[in-house]
């Protein structure tokens, strides 16, 4: 079993989950086990050369 990941919400994070009803259990699993992260993102944009856009 791994750690549980500690993380600290903005208060604008905090108001859309509630608004969206989001429970905290569906943002710790993504946390925990991401599908894929920003740097794969950037990789598959051509000419990107690892940047992100406007970088």
């Amino acid at each position: 079993m791994q750690d549980k990941i500690r993380y600290e919400l903005t208060a604008h994070a905090a108001t859309v989950m509630a608004e969206r009803k989001i429970p905290a259990a569906w943002v710790e699993r993504v946390l925990q086990s991401p599908e894929g992260s920003e740097s794969e993102v950037v990789e598959k944009i051509p000419d990107s050369n690892g940047k992100p856009e406007g970088g």
